[in-house]
């Protein structure tokens, strides 16, 4: 193929991809949290959920993998709400790690990355990353995120024929997440960390291998496609605002790198507006 010929199969791509996406079921927008057995959980306010999660009493511990953030399932309560959450420790750092066959530099593997990741996603209007905040137990500092009920992983989805992975990878909703994860460096997505609980709707979780001090993101070209609202607060939400969002949980070396990656995400749709025009690049609100 011919260095003329490559923008034209370019165009060709994001213009058959828009006539697939106006024809494809759009995922749920509905966002409820629920309690072991199905039902609306008593609080659905993420503010009072956080809160209950640093006060909440821990009364049973069950490990559930060996990643390096050791996850535990969790039994939490106060006096008058009772659900489960996942409790990650550990913050590991390395020069280098390979991971999934792939070297990686400046590796850090954290468990405040989950709450730094939930709050870049409300910062961002998306909404995907369920409530997580930081609190000790047993003695150790680590992160604890409410845990959702009733809920498939993508790749249990697949497996149980739920869904085509064909269609997965053409989904609007997918370059969305795409550009979530390049904004705060999630190297680590795989259909594993991708819940779609009861409701239809898609949570994105598990981002304790993100925001790596770096602004060039090999899947940068992967991303075509954004939603209106997205779009916006990447454009209009301040250095300020992102930074005191997540200066708790990230270092300065990181934050920086995560207002680069914004400015470069943005730059990057906007020549892909000027090239093939909202209509084909802005496909969810």
């Amino acid at each position: 193929m011919t260095a003329l010929a490559r923008p034209v199969f370019f165009v060709c791509l994001l213009v058959a991809n828009a006539a697939l996406f106006a024809a494809e079921p759009v995922e749920s927008t509905t966002r409820v949290y629920k309690t072991r057995d199905g039902a609306l959980l008593a609080e659905q306010n993420d503010a009072a959920l956080l809160a209950f999660l640093e006060e909440c009493t821990i009364t049973d511990t069950q490990p559930i993998g060996d990643g390096i953030t050791k996850p535990f399932r969790v039994e939490i309560e106060t006096d008058t709400l009772k659900a489960r959450a996942i409790f990650r420790y550990g913050d590991t750092k390395g020069k280098k790690a390979v991971v999934d066959g792939k070297l990686h530099l400046n590796f850090h593997d954290s468990a405040g990355f989950e709450v730094a990741a939930y709050r870049v996603s409300e910062l961002m209007l998306l909404h995907k990353v369920p409530p997580a905040t930081l609190r000790k137990h047993l003695g150790k500092p680590g992160s604890i995120q409410i845990w959702i009920e009733q809920a498939k992983t993508r790749k249990q989805q697949i497996l149980d024929r739920d869904i085509d992975p064909n269609e997965v990878v053409t989904r609007v909703e997918e370059h969305q997440m795409k550009a979530f994860d390049f904004l705060i460096y999630n190297f680590d997505r795989h259909p594993g960390n991708i819940l779609v609980d009861s409701e239809g709707f898609t949570w994105w979780i598990d981002h304790t291998r993100s925001f790596k001090p770096e602004t060039k993101v090999p899947f940068l070209k992967q991303v075509n496609h954004i939603g209106r609202t997205f779009l916006e607060r990447l454009r209009t939400v301040s250095d300020a605002d992102l930074r005191n969002a997540v200066k708790p949980y990230l270092s300065d070396l990181q934050i920086n790198a995560l207002l680069k990656r914004r400015r470069k995400l943005v730059r990057h749709f906007q020549n892909l507006i000027k090239k093939y025009g909202e209509e084909t690049v802005i496909v969810l609100p």
